[in-house]
């Protein structure tokens, strides 16, 4: 056992180091107070013992303790001795098991390789596989599409061209010449097994197609052929020139020339046959450049109507615009051999529709047809259409040229700028716009020629004299439209707006004294004037006796005037009420100014006439309708 640092024999002075003496000094004197904060060694220095005799005393209680622990480990010697024994014996169990880890690590490092190189295997054997599988599908397809079939070749051979199944095989033939080409292109040899039967099939199809659509185009060339049934029936096997245009482009030019040769010749054929058939159903007795509206008028027949005595008719619009509604815009085009033995007889523009019509309804579907058959559009397919219908177009517009330069109905031109501007709307609608030059041809033409007619009976109204004119209407002529047009609405305002004006007009050579003392007294009236009420005095008197002398008389020639200023008649009594009752609300507002204390001493009791009678008056001439 160590002795206790307090021991006399160990007891030394410690060395402190002084001024100067580094972090030695300071380490000491740091360690000097740790030991004096000890609770012992506090308590030994406060109760005054002397450390050498408590040194000594804390010696032997140590030894005490010693000799203690000595005979506590002597008699546990057996129990140290087994648990040494079983420490020992359980290092050798860890040491083996230590060993069987490394041996199981070892192993499991050989698996993983093993296990490793597995997966390699596999990926590589997977990419065989999916690359055998890929040749495999490849392959298949390339046999399948390069093998001819029994069942092609038994339908390209014997099956009509009309049928599903060969349009079917022909399809299917198609792909397959061109998977032929384009693995003759790659130099695969296998293709000059199948190319001779694939050439034979070809050749067999391109002599169907073409006898199927040569007997169709010839369908076109018999007199009063339906032409849209054989056009339906190309346009649904229109895969036909298709197939031709890819395999045999000598066979399709000649389709092409045959079928556009063809039609050319049909349409100038018929539009020909037509417009002159057409032409001689027009009135006998036209508008000539006499039938003026400054022209005295000498005839008793009438360009219409053999009863009317004058040519009013021919500046009368009637129902002609009825061509202009919808339904008279796509009605019937006239059969002239029908028409001719009812000896029914039409205006220009009703001819000019007809044959318009006829022309945009079969150009429209000659179009929409090249488009689709010919597979072309825009330029090319306007350059094809032109090319069929190229002659028919000149001719129509050569014979409507030679009709409009002898017109001088100025309403039939008129209308028929009109149709043209629907028309080709029309065609704009159903996305054709191959007559456009056609409808500005007719534009060029009829547009002129209305102008220069209409000039002229203009000149005619600037030179003509009324004196040697017979009885003239001098009311202006009826406004007709529909009830629920933009200019109905806009004229039926404009009649309002100036019916008050008209009204004052009217009423003013009649009643207008009385109508401007009522306006002026009455305001003075409503400002307690009654100082100024006093300077009227002198005109109440004459007023009141001429309204009571004259006021049937004029009610009468109110009507007379109103009537005559209005065509419509309906117009003309509805003007006429307004008119009555604003009298009416006059003379009442006359009454009234009469009973006021400023005019109480006149003597015109009896003289005045009562509102009652007025009324009474104008309910005669209530319309009744």
């Amino acid at each position: 056992m160590q002795p206790y640092p307090g021991d006399s024999g160990d007891l030394q002075p410690h060395k402190m180091s002084g001024p100067g003496g580094g972090e030695g000094g300071e380490d000491v004197d740091s360690h000097i107070k740790a030991q004096l904060e000890d609770d012992v060694i506090r308590e030994a220095l406060t109760s005054g013992t002397d450390l050498r005799q408590y040194s000594q005393s804390v010696e032997k209680e140590l030894r005490q303790l010693e000799n203690l622990s000595i005979q506590d480990y002597i008699s546990k010697a057996q129990n140290i001795a087994t648990l040494h024994h079983q420490i020992t014996e359980c290092d050798s169990i860890l040491e083996n098991m230590q060993g069987m880890l490394e041996g199981f690590l070892t192993h499991l490092s050989t698996i993983s390789q093993e296990i490793q190189s597995l997966q390699e295997q596999s990926a590589s054997i997977n990419v065989q596989l999916t690359n055998r599988k890929k040749v495999h599908t490849q392959l298949s397809a390339f046999i399948d599409q390069l093998m001819v079939p029994e069942v092609m070749i038994h339908h390209i051979l014997n099956t009509p061209v009309t049928d599903e199944l060969f349009m079917q095989q022909l399809k299917a033939l198609n792909q397959k010449i061109r998977f032929v080409k384009e693995q003759n292109f790659r130099d695969a040899h296998s293709c000059q097994d199948v190319q001779d039967i694939v050439d034979k099939l070809t050749v067999k199809a391109v002599s169907k197609i073409r006898e199927y659509l040569l007997q169709k185009v010839y369908q076109f060339r018999k007199p009063l052929s339906n032409y849209q049934i054989p056009q339906n029936a190309m346009i649904k096997h229109k895969f036909f020139f298709e197939f031709l245009l890819l395999h045999a482009r000598t066979i399709a030019a000649e389709v092409h020339d045959e079928y556009i040769e063809t039609m050319s010749k049909v349409y100038s054929s018929y539009f020909q046959s037509y417009t002159k058939q057409l032409w001689k159903l027009q009135y006998e007795e036209g508008v000539t450049r006499d039938d003026l509206m400054g022209v005295e008028d000498t005839r008793t027949n009438s360009f219409f109507t053999k009863s009317l005595k004058s040519r009013g008719t021919v500046f009368t619009l009637g129902n002609r615009d009825s061509l202009l509604t919808p339904q008279g815009l796509t009605q019937d085009i006239i059969v002239p051999h029908t028409a001719s033995k009812g000896d029914a007889k039409y205006a220009f523009e009703v001819l000019f529709r007809s044959q318009q019509y006829a022309l945009m309804d079969n150009g429209c579907r000659e179009y929409i047809f090249l488009s689709e058959f010919f597979m072309v559009k825009d330029a090319d397919a306007l350059k094809l259409f032109m090319t069929v219908m190229g002659k028919t177009l000149q001719h129509i517009q050569k014979e409507v040229c030679g009709v409009v330069m002898g017109c001088y109905d100025s309403i039939a031109l008129y209308l028929c700028v009109h149709l043209i501007h629907q028309y080709r709307l029309l065609c704009h609608k159903r996305a054709v716009p191959a007559l456009d030059t056609h409808w500005e041809q007719l534009l060029h033409m009829i547009w002129p020629r209305f102008e220069y007619v209409v000039k002229m009976n203009i000149q005619s109204i600037q030179e003509c004299d009324p004196s040697k004119m017979a009885a003239l209407d001098m009311r202006p002529h009826y406004e007709k439209t529909r009830e629920d047009s933009r200019e109905c609405e806009r004229l039926k305002e404009l009649l309002g707006q100036r019916t008050g004006e008209y009204i004052e007009e009217v009423l003013a050579p009649h009643f207008g004294g009385m109508l401007t003392f009522v306006r002026e007294a009455d305001h003075l009236i409503a400002n307690n004037n009654t100082e100024a009420l006093k300077d009227y005095e002198k005109k109440v008197v004459p007023l009141v006796r001429s309204f009571s002398a004259t006021w049937k008389k004029s009610v009468e020639r109110l009507n007379n005037e109103v009537m005559q200023c209005f065509t419509n008649f309906r117009t003309g009594t509805l003007v006429l009420q307004r008119a009555l009752e604003t009298l009416i609300t006059a003379h009442h507002t006359f009454n009234r100014i009469l009973t006021n204390q400023a005019f109480h001493h006149l003597n015109i009791k009896a003289d005045i006439v009562n509102s009652h009678h007025l009324i009474v008056e104008a309910k005669k001439y209530k319309p009744t309708f």
